[in-house]
């Protein structure tokens, strides 16, 4: 729908409930699509913080991939969800493709995590990997440490 305004607040309501069930993929695509609405319920979002960091030994690099992107991108400012997915990060770095070493970087800074584990170790996997890396993916990732 173009005006998700419309039914996000029932979505949210009936989500609510079912957050302490959700598995790691749930919590992916709830994060990605409120991301994509560009609206958020505070209530569901810190369920789903929460349900994520319970869950955090569980996420594949994909997942935390795509949940650092899209919880970035809501600004939501749960400083313990956004290390622990950067230790997680930290740990699978080497499975992420090239190409998203770039945006993740960007992500984590655009969090408000500087300088710390998750971006020292995408630092160090993506000069390994710097020949191959695309140049938009390249720039993000160079803007994460300007």
């Amino acid at each position: 729908s173009n005006n998700p305004g419309n039914y996000l607040p029932v979505l949210e309501l009936a989500a609510l409930p079912l957050v302490p069930t959700l598995r790691p993929v749930d919590l992916r695509y709830i994060a990605m699509a409120w991301a994509e609405a560009d609206t958020f319920d505070s209530k569901l979002m810190d369920a789903v913080a929460s349900r994520a960091i319970q869950l955090i030994d569980s996420l594949d690099p994909s997942t935390v991939n795509h949940m650092v992107r899209a919880l970035s991108k809501l600004r939501i400012a749960d400083v313990h969800l956004f290390k622990a997915l950067g230790v997680q990060c930290a740990s699978t770095v080497s499975s992420f493709p090239t190409r998203e070493l770039g945006y993740i970087s960007f992500a984590f800074v655009k969090a408000g995590i500087h300088h710390e584990l998750p971006l020292l170790s995408i630092a160090s996997e993506a000069l390994n990997r710097v020949a191959k890396m695309h140049p938009v993916p390249g720039a993000r990732l160079a803007r994460a440490f300007i």
